[in-house]
């Protein structure tokens, strides 16, 4: 078993495992601070934001 840590954007972080034809069990994110500030992104509650990402 092995564990690796990833520092980076999550879409660009997927685009390189597709690249590489890596499979992975989880990916853990962590959305970006505030991210429920509807006048600072647009996004009126999380439900939004996270539909806002689309599916991986």
């Amino acid at each position: 078993m092995s564990i690796n840590l990833y520092n980076m954007d999550y879409k660009d972080l997927v685009e390189k495992l597709m690249k590489n034809k890596i499979k992975v069990d989880l990916i853990l994110t962590d959305p970006p601070y505030g991210v429920s500030r509807s006048h600072q992104l647009g996004f009126s509650n999380m439900g939004r934001y996270i539909e806002g990402r689309g599916e991986l």
